[in-house]
This record gives structure tokens, sequence and C-alpha cells, in this order.
């Protein structure tokens, strides 16, 4: 009785064991939070911030792969509802009702959204501009091209990107490109462009020029001025530039948010992505990056008024 009683314990032990080193060695082809891979289509205008972003990640969770794919914002969303292999996009607005409803009931699982910072859209001048304190209203004119300021307006991309969307949406108030409007390649073509040409006025994401500490930013600086557009409700007449502190209160006044969208992946690695850029390294981050963070309490600089 006394030796089937040990045999009985061994054999406990032996299941325990099997059991953990189970657990302890996960099956790399199945799928978890942890493991596996998705793809990303992301608004072209946030590439460097999107690539810090999945740096990091990759280096927390090295048992996940990311294809990244960078595209003009409305390509994200056709990306999102006819691509199968990307499972999040990154764009500067959440879907409409229609758009929500509409993916629902193609992919039932569910979609996930949600905002992860601010983002300010940076004017930019030639260095020898003279008058670099703009409202909303004189860069409405400059596009339509009924300005005493003749400047050329160019955007970062030939198709809709979120810079031309939000322009037109919020200063121009109509969905077709002004005859004074061209779009470039991309946002690095249009610093260039504008350092330049003098008679020229570019609109790029602040998170390219914004990070005064990276050589390549600081480099962009140096070609271009920004300009201050004028605060719309502060209590007196004052122009801000794009800094985090103005843009947290909204006293800049070209800002617009960044969200992620996720569909059909069921808590798996897109869902992980999503909700670490929610959490503090991700929103850290953002905040390195000149954006300001919409899921934690970060500080800001306080920057002068320039009147």
């Amino acid at each position: 009785m006394i030796q089937i009683k040990n045999i009985a314990t061994i054999i406990i032990l032996a299941v325990t064991v099997l059991s953990c080193n189970s657990q302890a060695k996960p099956n790399p082809n199945i799928e978890t939070a942890r493991q596996g891979s998705f793809k990303i289509t992301a608004d072209e205008s946030f590439k460097p911030i999107i690539d810090s972003q999945i740096a990091v990640f990759l280096s927390e969770y090295p048992n996940i792969k990311i294809t990244v794919d960078y595209k003009p914002e409305a390509e994200c969303f056709a990306a999102l509802e006819n691509d199968s292999s990307t499972r999040l996009i990154i764009t500067t607005r959440d879907l409409s009702k229609d758009e929500y409803y509409n993916l629902k009931l193609k992919f039932p699982v569910g979609i996930m959204s949600d905002k992860v910072a601010n983002d300010g859209i940076a004017v930019i001048m030639h260095p020898s501009a003279k008058d670099t304190m703009l409202s909303r209203r004189d860069l409405k004119e400059i596009l339509l091209n009924t300005s005493k300021y003749k400047y050329q307006a160019v955007f970062d991309g030939k198709r809709q990107t979120s810079s031309l969307r939000f322009m037109l949406d919020s200063v121009l108030g109509q969905a077709e490109l002004p005859p004074n409007a061209r779009g470039l390649d991309s946002t690095k073509a249009v610093i260039d462009f504008v350092a330049k040409n003098p008679n020229s006025i570019g609109f790029v994401g602040v998170s390219w020029i914004g990070n005064d500490q990276d050589e390549e930013q600081l480099s962009f600086l140096r070609k271009v001025k920004i300009a201050s557009i004028l605060c719309e409700k502060c209590a007196y007449p004052s122009y801000k530039k794009p800094y985090q502190a103005n843009i947290a209160t909204k006293q800049y006044s070209l800002v617009r948010g960044l969200y992620y969208i996720v569909k059909n992946d069921q808590g798996g690695v897109a869902t992980n992505f999503a909700k670490w850029l929610e959490q503090e390294r991700g929103q850290l981050i953002f905040k390195v990056a000149y954006l300001v963070p919409t899921k934690m309490n970060v500080f800001v600089e306080a920057t002068e008024v320039v009147r």
C-alpha cells in the first residue's frame, strides 16, 4: 500500500512538472497578446513618432513582429476596410457612425478605437518671411488666393492627407483642394520646398519639427521659420506657436487628435500595441515627440506669448 502511494505521488509530481514546463514554453504557432505578428497602416505624417513607438514596444515584446505601411490618411481607412492584413490604423480622426456600423457588419468580432494624443499643424515659412504672425482668416485667404500675401501653399501629399483634410475641414470649410495649393511627395519635400522658395507656405505635423533635441528635426528648424497663429480663445490678442503647452490648452488654433482603430483582433497583438500606446511608456514617447498625451497627466512647459 505504501509503495502504491509513493508511485501515485511520483506520477502527480511528474504531471505537475510537465504542466509547468508546457506553460513556460508557449506554442510559437499560437498568437497571444505577447507573441504573433500584425500589420499597422499609419498616417504618413506621423512616421517619426510611430517608428519610435514601435521600436520601444518591440524591445519589450521581442516575440511580436510588426509590419508598418505609411500612407495618406484616406488610404489608411481604405486599408482598414479592404486589406485583411491591416488590423490597426493610426490616423487623426475617429470612425464616423456610418463607418463604424459598416465595419461592425464586416468584422463582427470587434472594432476598438480611442484618442491617444493631440497634435498641431505647424505653419512653416521661408527664413526671409517678414510677417510670421497669421490668423485662421489669413490662412483661408492665402489658400483661396484672395490674400495680400501671395504664397504658394504646399501640403505633405498629392492625395488627401490628414494635414490637407484638417485645413479643408477646419479652415476652409470645403471639400475641394483650392487652386492655390499644391501637394508634394512627403513632409520632408514640403520643408525643402519652403526652404528654397520665399513665396511659399507649408503645413506639416508638429512631430516633424517640434523636437529641438533631435538632430534631423533641428536641421529642419534651421531651414524654415515657424509661424505664430492668432489665439481665438485668449482674453487679449496674442499669437501662439505650436508648442506643447499651447496645444494642450488649445490656445494654438490648429490642433488635431491622434487615434488608433483596431479591427478583428480579439485581444491579440494589435490590441496589446493599442493599449500600450495608452500606458505610461507610450504616453511619454508622445510627450518626447512634442505631442500632448491624452491618457495621462504630464507636465508641459509654458511658453512665452508672442504678441
